[in-house]
């Protein structure tokens, strides 16, 4: 019952104590930084499903689901705390989440027919948990530099700890605070950019084109920015204001995200 949106970055922000951000909520914004605008929900990791004509979110570590222009906001889960970052499989049905059921980050699957969470990692030692999974392919997961398949299974590992592209056959990831793009099997390592500012948490666009990431400069808050994945023309801001506070001198790295998704 929704129309599918089309060159849109849907973002979180938070404006707690935070001057100069945008206020707290959802937002969508072009691929070029023009039609910002602010979603009439609250909640933290948007994620769109593949059709584009609606979004997966967070409130109150609950999942939700409401149509592309915010409307019909739907709860799925319930009294299943602590969820975060979820990733729609290619069936529109099943979603992938980071879970914390026992303080720790796990791999949690969600169908959003029925809400049921199924947790697929729980025995994990303490502590060694790594947050927000993502799909590699329809059949199997990433956690951090780590493949598993369905059943939790290790099928393989990763050059380095990134994100890997819709055409699987690069990874974005962070190196000394800077932007790079590699190669499936590691070759190829072109730093994207090369500014003093702190990156992080790097997503594609669906065509595997573009992406965009964090940037923390130390001034107290953080930044969206987005890039050619060739790198040319550079990094530039999509939003006039930050998203979120940061950290208030440069960090070797960046531990807040509220996420963002690409549209087609």
């Amino acid at each position: 019952g929704s129309i599918p949106v089309t060159n849109m970055v849907l973002f979180a922000t938070n404006s707690f104590n935070c001057e100069g951000c945008l206020q707290s909520g959802l937002y969508m914004v072009g691929f070029d930084g023009a039609n910002l605008t602010r979603l009439s929900l609250e909640g933290i990791f948007p994620a769109w499903e593949r059709g584009f004509d609606r979004f997966a979110y967070i409130r109150g570590g609950e999942l939700w689901v409401a149509n592309a222009d915010g409307s019909q906001p739907t709860q799925i889960t319930h009294a299943y705390a602590s969820l975060s970052a979820p990733a729609w499989n290619s069936d529109s049905i099943t979603l992938v989440a980071d879970c914390m059921p026992y303080g720790q980050h796990d791999v949690c699957l969600i169908d959003t027919e029925t809400g049921l969470v199924h947790n697929l990692t729980p025995e994990i030692v303490y502590g060694t948990g790594i947050p927000y999974p993502y799909w590699l392919g329809d059949d199997e997961l990433v956690l951090g530099q780590t493949r598993i398949d369905l059943e939790a299974q290790i099928t393989g590992t990763l050059p380095v700890i990134g994100r890997v592209s819709p055409d699987g056959t690069r990874i974005a990831t962070i190196q000394n605070r800077q932007l790079h793009v590699v190669d499936i099997d590691g070759a190829n390592d072109v730093a994207l950019t090369s500014d003093p500012t702190t990156k992080g948490f790097p997503v594609w666009s669906a065509g595997s084109d573009l992406i965009v990431y964090e940037v923390a400069p130390g001034d107290g808050r953080l930044y969206l920015y987005a890039i050619r994945a060739d790198g040319v023309n550079g990094g530039y801001l999509l939003t006039p204001q930050a998203i979120s506070p940061g950290p208030p001198s440069r960090p070797n790295s960046i531990s807040d995200w509220l996420g963002y998704s690409f549209g087609p």
